[in-house]
């Protein structure tokens, strides 16, 4: 098993019991008393005791939720249940709600036994792979010799969605954003439909900044409501995410209406905005809080610095059940625009490092000539989540080994899982600074790719 990328979302779970596979090689087995895997020390590494520890999680995970008796089917053989159940019942197997893994479920909610059948051959049948658990209030168990394999994202709980895209799986959680490209080989993943879209749905902009590569000015125009929401109907049923930018999206007199019509169809949306003027719309605050992930707010100047501690402030007065507070807000910051000492005061929060583009109107704006290093986006990522775009990639050859490092500072180059795709002026392509091209009648999202790509 591997994993190629990981995006973690904001939020950590806080474990009292800590249970993680690990490879180890010529450890004395420790299991526990019974069948129960909680805070006390064990350390499983037969198939026996794999299988009931896997079980445990199964029962755990589906069991609350009426969906045990599918897995159980359809995931283990005949005589795997003989042994693990008595007189057919399960009671005895469990697993402290702490350590319980994510109920690993298609779009459409059902348990993905694709995945479960895989992850359970990984995790039974791998000679190598071993099971460590204990209490973290005093030290989690690790024998000695033991390197933990750090193939299970712990501070993941809840639902994950799972999709079989190409050669892997995408592991996505759309409450919270978390990702994970995950294969049971070495081969490298491919995708066969985009994971997520950056959705243009329009040209207008009130403030016409001049370094946008968009040239979107007051003269922009809107796409129309009935070919976005078309647009959805046509890709739903992957478990993917739009980011939806424009122009300024929030000023789309049907913006509330979009990100909803995305929503009731499965897709996750997102947006990028450099304004907060949205804040005092109860329509477009509703729709936001009920159905978007996360907010991309750009930083450029001190005003968007300023802006940025008011959104902050705003959200943290907001209470329950105002679901707004509860959006993920990502910083977007430009190399050659935005200064460093104003990337040092952002509040907390992700960070997401993107390339300067020389296209539109940023052809002739001159950009700053500072340049940011590997210190001082390592410094950055001391206290926050940082991630790359392709563009600052290309340009900094260090981003690169820091990627190979860590799965999670680059999502992969321009095509590769994500494309754009402009509704105003119906063009689609690999990304939106790269050429594009009509978007002619497409079937899916797999056809849509396909697009893309040519």
């Amino acid at each position: 098993m591997k994993i190629w990328y990981i995006r973690k979302g904001m939020f950590e779970t806080n474990s009292s019991s800590s249970h993680a596979l690990i490879f180890a090689m010529d450890l004395v087995e420790d299991p526990p008393q019974g069948c129960y895997f909680g805070w006390e020390n064990f350390f499983l590494r037969s198939r026996k005791w794999k299988l009931r520890y896997f079980a445990a999680q199964m029962v755990s995970a589906y069991g609350p939720f009426g969906k045990l008796e599918k897995v159980l089917s359809n995931v283990f053989t005949s005589e795997e249940l003989v042994s693990l159940l008595v007189d057919g019942s399960t009671e005895g197997l469990g697993v402290d709600h702490q350590s319980v893994w994510p109920r690993f479920v298609t779009p459409q909610g059902e348990p993905e036994i694709g995945f479960l059948r895989d992850l359970k051959k990984f995790v039974v049948d791998h000679p190598l792979v071993a099971v460590a658990g204990g209490n973290d209030n005093s030290g989690a168990y690790r024998p000695a010799g033991c390197v933990e394999a750090r193939v299970f994202p712990w501070w993941w709980d809840g639902e994950c969605v799972v999709t079989r895209n190409g050669n892997y799986w995408l592991c996505f959680d759309p409450g919270r954003g978390h990702k994970m490209r995950v294969t049971f080989g070495n081969e490298a993943p491919k995708a066969e439909f985009p994971e997520s879209i950056d959705l243009k749905i329009t040209s207008y902009c009130d403030r016409e900044c001049p370094w946008c590569y968009e040239s979107a000015s007051r003269q922009g125009r809107h796409a129309p409501l009935d070919r976005i929401v078309e647009f959805f109907e046509k890709i739903k049923g992957q478990g993917m995410e739009v980011a939806i930018g424009g122009g300024e999206p929030t000023l789309h007199p049907d913006f509330h209406w979009i990100v909803r019509a995305a929503k009731e169809r499965g897709i996750v949306p997102n947006f990028t905005t450099r304004s907060i003027s949205w804040l005092s719309d109860p329509v477009i605050c509703k729709a936001i809080g009920e159905c978007v992930g996360g907010i991309g707010f750009s930083v450029c100047t001190e005003e968007d610095l300023r802006m940025a501690r008011e959104l902050v402030s705003e959200l943290g007065k907001r209470g329950d059940p105002d679901e707004l507070r509860r959006v993920d807000v990502i910083w977007h910051v430009v190399e050659g625009i935005t200064p460093s000492r104003i990337v040092r005061e952002l509040p907390y929060g992700p960070l997401l490092i993107l390339g300067y583009k020389r296209m539109g109107r940023g052809k002739t704006f001159q950009p700053l000539p500072e340049k940011w290093d590997e210190k001082s986006v390592k410094g950055w990522g001391l206290a926050r989540y940082v991630a790359f775009d392709t563009v600052f990639v290309k340009e900094h050859e260090w981003t690169k080994r820091l990627a190979a490092e860590n799965p999670y500072y680059w999502a992969g180059d321009d095509g590769e899982f994500t494309i754009a795709v402009d509704l105003v002026e119906n063009r689609v392509g690999r990304a939106s600074y790269l050429p594009m091209k009509p978007l002619r009648d497409f079937r899916d999202a797999k056809d849509l790719m396909e697009l893309a790509r040519e």
